[in-house]
């Protein structure tokens, strides 16, 4: 669990994490920089600025900002699934860890024995951070992580007597723990016609969210379903539309802007869950069949 020897020392600057690409490094930078190594300062675009002018450029109330996130650290004893949860309700996530300059805010900013986000209770072994965002940094005690009890360790605390160091626990021990949430999110998300959207609709959505689109009974499907929160707060514009169409009659062999000739396949959209086969003669159509059988 170790950083590969090309990004040793880290090379990226502003908090930025080294990632190694077919034995280059390369940086992931923080919010409002940029460059090869994180080093320079990009400015803000007009509708960042806008959304930053508005007053959201600040933590909420009780939060601490490090770095473009926010953080508010909990003494209350949870589990692990229950402080995960609780940090949701809050609009974010139990603390990921980037970087070693955010290992150390968290580190000395709570001086507690805490949860952090990392945790294995998919797959034995694979940790992932419970925001979705991928392990890039690693700071775990020696031995560790070990697995020790028999009924699994699959969740991650963080020892700020040790400085700082991990080791992986049994996501029912109760201990304290940091949520954190970005300084710019994205509210509700846009609505399209007949479409709903996978899960639990929320009121704050992180930056690089996605949400899916999906189609009730009876609709159809066209362009990509997927919308992503955007570093300006706003929602990229979705391109997917539905479509619930009665076929038209056919005059001559055309069917709304399809042509049906001999012995040509027609592949239409789905209509009331059926679509239309092989046209056997300039006479008729066979249709009837179900939606995935087409031809």
């Amino acid at each position: 669990h170790l950083l590969s020897d090309t990004c040793m020392p880290n090379p990226c600057r502003n908090g930025g994490t080294c990632t190694e690409e077919r034995g280059h490094p390369g940086c992931l930078c923080l919010p409002g920089y940029g460059g090869d190594t994180c080093d320079v300062s990009e400015p803000l675009d007009l509708s960042r600025l806008l959304f930053l002018s508005l007053g959201l450029r600040k933590c909420q109330p009780g939060w601490d900002a490090f770095q473009g996130f926010c953080y508010k650290h909990f003494s209350a004893r949870r589990s692990w699934e229950d402080a995960e949860m609780q940090c949701r309700e809050h609009g974010g996530h139990l603390a990921n860890i980037l970087s070693p300059e955010e290992q150390s805010f968290l580190n000395s900013q709570y001086k507690e024995y805490q949860w952090i986000g990392l945790n294995d209770r998919t797959i034995e072994g694979d940790f992932q951070w419970s925001d979705g965002r991928p392990l890039l940094y690693e700071n775990w005690h020696d031995g560790q992580p070990d697995s020790h009890f028999l009924y699994g360790e699959n969740c991650v605390g963080l020892s700020w007597r040790k400085d700082g160091k991990w080791s992986d626990l049994p996501c029912g021990y109760h201990l304290p723990f940091t949520c954190k949430m970005g300084l710019i999110s994205c509210s509700s998300p846009p609505q399209v016609a007949n479409a709903q959207i996978f899960g639990k609709p929320k009121q704050r959505y992180e930056v690089n969210s996605v949400l899916r689109y999906w189609c009730p009974e009876g609709f159809v499907q066209h362009r990509w379903p997927l919308i992503r929160c955007q570093e300006n707060g706003q929602w990229q514009r979705p391109q997917f539309r539905e479509e619930n169409v009665v076929p038209f009659a056919l005059t001559h062999f055309f069917l709304h802007y399809y042509m049906c000739t001999y012995k040509d396949n027609l592949i239409t959209k789905c209509f009331f869950k059926h679509t239309f086969k092989r046209c056997p003669s300039f006479s008729h159509l066979t249709w009837g069949l179900p939606c995935s059988s087409y031809s």
